[in-house]
């Protein structure tokens, strides 16, 4: 169970995902062995704890953001990150990564951005 619950942990940047898949699957594994005990009161109590707490806790989660990925292409002269933080910034949008590459040989700059945008914005 440890290895299936650790395989949907995902950490990206400062976002962590998957934290809920894998405690619900350590609680399914325990709701199992307990049927498979023979212990049924206690199984029908855990599940509605369970689904009580995963349906409660729902709401406290933030949806008024969306995470998205932009990728920016610039030319050698431009200034990228000024460009890119006034735009966010006018947005109301909170850059969680920032990856950087700049082409040596060519007259090319690449950002790339992990963005949590407002939901407000229309994003999809």
């Amino acid at each position: 169970m440890g290895f299936l619950g650790g395989g949907s942990i995902l950490r990206t940047g400062t976002i962590v995902q998957g934290l809920t898949t894998a405690a619900g699957l350590w609680l399914v594994a325990a709701i199992g062995l307990a049927a498979g005990s023979g212990m049924y009161p206690e199984c029908v109590y855990a599940t509605v704890l369970g689904l009580l707490a995963l349906t409660a806790l729902r709401f406290l989660e933030d949806k008024k953001v969306i995470r998205r990925r932009v990728v920016l292409a610039f030319g050698n002269d431009a200034d990228p990150f000024a460009l890119v933080a006034e735009a966010l910034s006018g947005l109301g949008a909170k850059v969680l990564d920032l990856d950087y590459h700049k082409d040596v040989g060519g007259d090319r700059t690449s950002v790339t951005l992990d963005v949590l945008v407002p939901n407000s914005l229309g994003v999809r």
